[in-house]
């Protein structure tokens, strides 16, 4: 019996580590690229999209949104009892709807990333806001109402917000997503791990062998 909790240990443990742990960042860890949307500066390009955003940086990163008056570009936009930002912050995206329902998405085209966020705000009157990422099948990997456990509150400030993002142990972010009333993003910033990380299949041989050492044991005792 003492054998059998063992096996069922090991493999209890082994599925864990195949979850790769997600979480909430707050800020940029260093080193990060950052998408600034300078060349967007000036008039607004309303629209849904697909608009290219990332190649000051070297990379395909496609933004585009669910509503179709979204804007990439600068200009006056009032936040609804988060401030405004204004033609000072010189290129960001938003979403420019009062409703939770709609989203902006930034595909990452070159590669996944195991990190990314920016500089958010959203409207405090019309909440929830959520920030969310999403696997290379389109499967949700997380999804976390920062309206609720990191709120941002800039009532009354011009061009101000905080970062929020997302960091997770591998490389399987495809799609950063952010979600909520009149959201805007600027500094969009992405990192990728270079360390080796063990895919399922790699974990689940392990543990076949550890499975088998255990039980050849067993028989050695015997």
């Amino acid at each position: 019996m003492k054998n059998i909790a063992k096996i069922g240990l090991a493999l209890g443990l082994l599925a864990g580590a195949a979850n790769v742990y997600a979480g909430l960042i707050v800020a940029a860890p260093t080193g990060s690229s950052v998408v600034d949307f300078s060349q967007f500066n000036g008039n607004w390009i309303i629209g849904t999209g697909p608009i290219e955003v990332g190649g000051l940086v070297g990379e395909s990163i496609s933004w585009q949104s669910s509503y179709s008056s979204s804007v990439v570009g600068s200009g006056y936009y009032g936040l609804a009892g988060n401030g405004s930002w204004t033609p000072l912050r010189e290129g960001y995206v938003g979403l420019n709807t009062g409703t939770s329902n709609d989203y902006m998405d930034f595909v990452f085209g070159n590669a996944p990333v195991a990190s990314v966020g920016g500089l958010i705000n959203y409207s405090t009157l019309f909440l929830p806001a959520y920030i969310e990422i999403f696997g290379d099948a389109g499967q949700l990997l997380e999804s976390i109402n920062i309206s609720s456990v990191a709120a941002i509150s800039t009532p009354g400030e011009s061009d101000a917000g905080d970062f929020r993002g997302i960091s997770r142990a591998a490389n399987d972010i495809y799609v950063f997503r952010v979600r909520g009333a009149f959201a805007v993003l600027d500094d969009l910033s992405f990192s990728r791990n270079s360390a080796s990380v063990a895919t399922p299949g790699e974990l689940w041989l392990f543990a076949l062998g550890l499975l088998a050492l255990i039980c050849f044991r067993r028989r050695t005792d015997l």
